[in-house]
């Protein structure tokens, strides 16, 4: 399977797959990163502050990165993240991140609930407002700088973090 990651964030990303059988070119390195059109950064580690990497480590695509994820494995719960160096756990609490099911005759045989009765759940800190907006420190290009900046957005732009695409959403699966 191919994945297009399409970046039209204001900053940097890099795609990392946890629990994947994953082809070291679609890893996700924290060194690898998508960049926004127009990213006006360059040079290693541009936008990573005193942080020091050996610059052939650095590999830049402008817009969008192809993954070849295989899928050849047991079934399992697989979930991805910003890995971008420096800005994975902010990143992360921002709601960069999701999951995952790969699927197998294995898994299908077990009695486990299926269909309606299935809600996979992905459980992440975060902050929000009382009108549901996302609330999370912003950093600026380098972490360093300072981390008391704090920025509310719209739970409808980044989207929600569960079933029914609210804050607190509830999920009520039949009998």
């Amino acid at each position: 399977m191919t994945v297009r990651v399409r970046n039209e964030l204001p900053v940097p990303t890099s795609t990392h797959l946890h629990g994947g059988v994953t082809p070291p070119d679609s890893d996700g390195y924290p060194t690898h990163l998508v960049v926004p059109p127009g990213w006006g950064h360059t040079g290693p580690g541009a936008g990573h502050g005193g942080m020091r990497v050996d610059p052939d480590q650095w590999r830049y695509h402008h817009g969008t990165k192809d993954h070849a994820y295989p899928v050849d494995q047991p079934a399992a719960t697989l979930w991805y993240h910003d890995h971008r160096m420096d800005f994975t756990a902010p990143q992360v609490w921002r709601g960069l991140a999701g999951m995952a099911l790969v699927r197998d005759d294995d898994e299908d045989a077990l009695p486990l609930p299926k269909g309606e009765r299935e809600i996979p759940l992905m459980i992440c800190d975060g902050a929000f407002a009382e009108d549901g907006s996302f609330r999370y420190p912003a950093l600026p290009i380098a972490p360093a700088e300072r981390f008391d900046v704090v920025v509310d957005l719209p739970a409808t732009r980044w989207g929600a973090r569960s079933r029914s695409s609210t804050p607190w959403g509830r999920a009520a699966p039949g009998p």
